[in-house]
């Protein structure tokens, strides 16, 4: 649907700006990942919405943009199953948050093993996208500064709507994601190594 879509909105423009066959590629790319965000962030916003959790909902898709763009992580091989796996995981942070306390010692653990994490092994490339050893910098910093903010944030929050849990649980989500396609890696390079 997205890629129907956005030949749809590519031949509009192609109307009124001349293009060649690898630019408009790179338009109907644009619109794909424009179209496949706005489905999945409506989606989950309405879900916010009929549950009644409209500010944790907001505090998640927030911090999942901001810090995830900068730490990278685990990506689906299509657009359908990167919108049911953010909605899952936003069903899932939401059930916790809702259903669950954490603590202070939480928080000053998942920071600094996040820190830990994000030092040793982000930013995590996406391989259709990589990135120079400058923007590596760049992002790692970035990554800490949100990701360090975000849980400050989040222990200041703790008992406020479910921000605090809410912040917490994205932050944790975020580092899974980072570990998932890092292992992987590992486990193919070793797997192939062997052979």
């Amino acid at each position: 649907m997205n890629h129907k879509l956005s030949l749809w909105m590519c031949k509009k423009i192609k109307k009124y700006i001349p293009m060649d066959e690898e630019t408009q590629e790179i338009y109907i790319y644009g619109f794909e990942l424009i179209f496949s965000f706005l489905i999945c962030t409506s989606i989950i916003l309405i879900i916010g919405l009929i549950i009644d959790q409209i500010i944790s909902t907001i505090t998640f898709l927030v911090v999942f943009i901001l810090v995830r763009r900068s730490t990278g992580g685990f990506h689906a091989n299509t657009y359908l199953k990167c919108q049911l796996f953010t909605i899952g995981f936003y069903l899932c942070v939401i059930g916790l948050s809702i259903h669950t306390t954490v603590n202070s010692y939480a928080f000053l653990i998942s920071t600094l093993l996040g820190l830990c994490i994000i030092i040793s092994i982000g930013p995590i490339e996406n391989p259709n996208k990589p990135l120079s050893d400058n923007e590596k910098k760049k992002h790692r910093k970035i990554s800490i500064i949100l990701f360090a903010s975000a849980n400050t944030l989040g222990l200041i929050l703790k008992t406020c709507y479910y921000i605090g849990n809410t912040i917490f649980y994205t932050n944790v989500l975020i580092l899974i994601l980072m570990l998932i396609p890092y292992f992987n890696t590992r486990i193919h390079h070793h797997t192939n190594s062997s052979t």
